[in-house]
């Protein structure tokens, strides 16, 4: 992506603290015969052809046209001054404001001020500069220091016959080089009683051009990313965008690429610098130790995690948002396995609930090795150690795996299957004749999905439709009979909330959004990162949502009291569903009859669908001294919301409120405090009130600039200001690589650093169904399906109507 020389240059700080291959060795000997080599010596004779060939016949390698050869154009466009010699060599004199030129015999508080002090004039001269070579002494402090020009140094001799080609052998790269043997720079040495460091030797000479201030966009030191260029290519990557669209991004948001010097090769290589820090330092210790920081910091925060043949095998973490969820919706609760989401091929199994709002959320995260019964048991016992109870009801698809973990970790809830990968598999079990031929597939779904129907009611209309349509003898369908219990709504009818989810749609809904974040290429830190950025998402619409509720206003359908109570104590979305059922019962429902009993009224309910102009009748009961209100529909049980059959009673002896045993806490507007939903205090960020202050700085220039961008005045002085501060952070921090290098740059956004000792792999040699980056494993039965549903077409060797052609006939005659 770039060359080895250039890839030092692309920490963050504007002068990479890299060593020249000069840099001298431990031994005082050779580091003091190196320093006193005067830097005039001249070169070997070879090396000498070199520069002289490269000075006057190729010109146009050192970065200028040409056709420019009078010192009068030259110093036009890069403000220098020429001067040659009698052998025709040239060197370049900077042409810049006195003050800024270094002065022998300066003194400076600290390396870091003498540095930067050269770093601006070499900014205003039009060159990049390099530390080289220095000194220790004894205590380890720089005694000696080099800076020098960028293209100081003599390059690599790499010799090659450009019209021999091996297509064994690696091709050289012919590429340009930068270095011509530039002799500009400075020495700076520290002080003996003093502390320090004076400025002892000053070379002015360039022996190649000079930049223009409009091309000092190119230079080194202006391609150095910022930190928020870095943090911006860590939030991208957290929302699987890559470094190549976020580039293009910044360079669109900073006004063109005039205002961001930066490349996209820049930040490709930032982004491949913090995949490799991670990866070098051990991914899976760094994540056990990130999950275990936050553990740390945040007690309600739980991670656990299992290890074999020191492996990473099992994982599983909540926060204590995720936690507080569980406790208010976990009565109803389904898992789902997703894939490729990392480069190790973990399987990632979030568990979903369904919330106040009536959104997925979730209440748990997990990542194993393999799909099997003793990583599910593992998972499971991890998710009862966090949340502390079981769910009542569990919602899987057919994975028998599942099914034997539910069954020994969970004894006592209901395992349910999910109908719609159930009836999905009914197109490749029966011909196209039967399906769109007869009403065989209207007439199954719709005992199959019937809420209404009791389990001899759906018993009976089984068999009738197996025999009317011959059906008794298929295994397929008798298996799923005999496993009716596991997915038949009229199975689940009296218990509560069995309505609430009969599909896994929500936890496939849930995969699809998290696989928007994550990429198959992730390591398992940065995976983590994404899930924090999806979770981030999920959080911040659920406080959309209770912001909607309590700042709006519903529009009223009924001029009933109960409509009101209801849009007073339940979210925005729960109370449509309501407010439904009660306009319903105002307008579409009759009480046909009424009878009687002592504190007990039975109320006989018409219900008229207009749609349908069909007219179905439910049994109200009312018990009065008890305080009770039950329909034959069954509606409170499965959806934990009164029917509008109930309202219609409710409406006619003029109740003005829903009785409150009838309001369940899960639907209730304001239930989630507003901290839990914070993300610093979810991931247990000790400096959110640094964070905080960054993120307001950052939003005030933007703000100013944007009411100052049409008065060029106060924007004149508005930037003056700027300045001011921007000198005074450079006094106080005259060198960025000081206060942060590009390692802890990368510690900061991602959160970890690398581990003294890593005990924990990551797991290998995974094979799961959706592991492959390619194609997925495909089963014989969906390739035998997907061939059958295939177009046929004429074979001319056999003259058949089939999946093959010609060239494929297994009847051709060879």
């Amino acid at each position: 992506m770039d060359s080895p020389d250039s890839f030092a240059f692309l920490n963050e700080d504007p002068l990479p603290d890299v060593e020249d291959e000069t840099e001298l060795q431990d031994d005082e000997e050779s580091l003091l015969e190196l320093i006193n080599r005067d830097i005039t010596d001249r070169l070997q004779d070879e090396d000498r052809l070199l520069m002289e060939f490269i000075n006057v016949d190729n010109k146009d390698s050192l970065g200028y046209n040409s056709e420019i050869q009078s010192g009068e154009n030259i110093n036009e466009i890069c403000s220098s001054q020429v001067l040659e010699a009698p052998n025709g060599s040239k060197s370049w004199i900077p042409v810049v404001d006195e003050s800024l030129k270094p002065v022998l015999k300066t003194c400076f508080d600290s390396l870091d001020h003498a540095i930067s002090m050269y770093s601006n004039y070499a900014e205003a001269a039009g060159f990049d500069i390099r530390l080289t070579s220095k000194k220790l002494n004894k205590f380890g402090i720089v005694q000696i220091r080099y800076v020098v020009c960028s293209k100081s140094g003599v390059p690599k001799k790499t010799t090659f016959n450009s019209l021999e080609h091996s297509g064994r052998k690696k091709k050289i790269r012919n590429s340009n080089f930068k270095r011509c043997d530039c002799k500009a720079g400075v020495k700076f040495r520290l002080l003996k009683g003093v502390g320090k460091y004076e400025l002892y030797d000053f070379v002015e000479e360039h022996s190649h051009p000079l930049l223009s201030s409009t091309d000092m966009c190119f230079s080194r030191k202006r391609r150095q990313l910022g930190f928020g260029d870095k943090m911006l290519v860590h939030r991208g990557n957290s929302l699987n965008l890559g470094a190549s669209r976020v580039h293009k991004m910044r360079t669109t948001c900073k006004g063109g690429y005039d205002f961001c010097s930066s490349s996209t090769v820049d930040f490709q290589n930032f982004k491949r610098d913090m995949d490799k820090y991670v990866v070098d330092g051990g991914d899976a210790q760094m994540f056990i130790n990130m999950m275990n920081n936050r553990k740390d910091v945040a007690p309600n925060f739980f991670f656990d995690y299992k290890v074999a043949n020191s492996e990473l095998v099992c994982t599983f973490w909540a926060d204590e948002a995720a936690r507080f969820n569980y406790s208010e919706f976990g009565d109803v609760m389904s898992f789902d396995a997703t894939f490729r989401t990392n480069r190790y091929c973990m399987v990632f199994i979030p568990f979903t609930v369904v919330d106040n709002h009536k959104k997925s959320v979730i209440v748990g995260a997990a990542l194993v090795n393999k799909e099997d019964g003793e990583n599910y048991i593992w998972v499971l016992e991890a998710f009862l150690r966090a949340h502390g109870k079981a769910p009542l009801l569990v919602l899987t698809d057919q994975c028998l795996a599942m099914k034997q973990a539910i069954a020994a970790v969970f004894p006592n809830s209901r395992h349910r299957l999910c109908m719609w990968h159930i009836m999905d598999k009914l197109p490749k079990k029966f011909s196209t004749e039967l399906l769109n031929g007869t009403s065989f597939r209207k007439e199954m779904n719709k005992i199959v999905w019937d809420v209404q129907l009791d389990p001899e009611e759906f018993e009976h209309k089984w068999n009738v439709l197996m025999e009317e349509y011959s059906l008794s003898g298929d295994k397929w369908l008798q298996a799923l009979f005999n496993i009716r219990r596991s997915w038949i709504p009229a199975y689940f009818k009296h218990l509560p909330m069995c309505s609430l989810m009969k599909t896994t749609s929500r936890s496939e809904s849930i995969n699809s959004f998290f696989n928007s974040f994550s990429h198959y290429g992730n390591t398992l830190v940065f995976f983590v990162n994404c899930f924090d950025a999806a979770l981030d998402k999920q959080r911040f619409t659920q406080r959309s949502l209770d912001h909607v509720t309590k700042s709006t206003f519903p529009k009223f359908l009924t001029p009933c009291k109960i409509e009101r109570h209801a849009s007073d104590i339940y979210t925005r979305a729960v109370f449509n569903v309501v407010q439904m059922e009660i306009y319903k019962a105002a307008w579409n429902c009759s009480i046909e009859n009424v009878e009687s009993e002592g504190d007990v009224n039975s109320y006989k309910i018409a219900h008229k669908d207009k749609a349908s102009n069909l007219k179905c009748h439910h049994k109200v009961v009312e018990d009065k001294k008890q305080s009770i209100i039950f329909c034959s529909c069954n509606s409170f049980i499965r959806c934990g919301l009164l029917c509008r059959h109930i309202f219609k009673v409710l409406l006619n002896t003029n109740v003005e409120k829903i009785p409150e045993k009838y309001i369940l806490r899960r639907w209730r507007r304001d239930l989630i405090p507003r901290d839990l939903q914070h993300t610093r205090l979810r991931y247990g960020d000790l400096d959110e009130e640094q964070e905080k202050m960054f993120n307001e700085v950052l939003s005030t220039v933007e703000n100013c600039l944007g009411r100052l961008r049409c008065h060029k005045e106060d924007l004149a002085r508005f930037t003056e200001s700027i300045r001011i501060l921007k000198k005074e952070v450079d006094v106080s921090f005259p060198n960025e690589n000081a206060s942060s290098s590009k390692v802890n740059t990368i510690v900061d956004l991602i959160g970890v650093s690398q581990p003294d000792n890593v005990e924990v792999y990551p797991p290998t040699g995974i094979r799961n169904k959706g592991c492959g980056k390619g194609k997925r494993l495909v089963g014989a039965g969906e390739i035998a399906s997907n061939k059958a549903s295939r177009h046929k077409r004429l074979c001319r060797s056999c003259g058949k109507l089939v999946n093959h052609d010609s060239r494929n006939c297994p009847n051709k005659v060879t």
